[in-house]
């Protein structure tokens, strides 16, 4: 693999996971709810999500996320 491949590879990886937080922190902070409890689930129903829906990109393409 070229270092341009791993470059790029390394980018959306650390973008995937920076992303992923970042939307917890903008669903989450204007409720007043914590970061860390209680864990993912869903909104509407309060489900708690598998931890393997948990990545970010799995959990939307499974469709439990939005």
């Amino acid at each position: 693999m070229s270092s341009y491949h791993f470059l790029v590879t390394v980018v959306f990886v650390f973008g995937t996971i920076i992303g992923s937080f970042l939307n917890v922190c903008i669903v989450r902070l204007p409720k007043g709810e914590s970061l860390v409890w209680p864990p993912p689930h869903c909104p509407h129903c309060k489900t708690p999500f598998p931890f393997y829906d948990n990545m970010s990109l799995r959990g939307h393409a499974s469709g439990y996320l939005p």
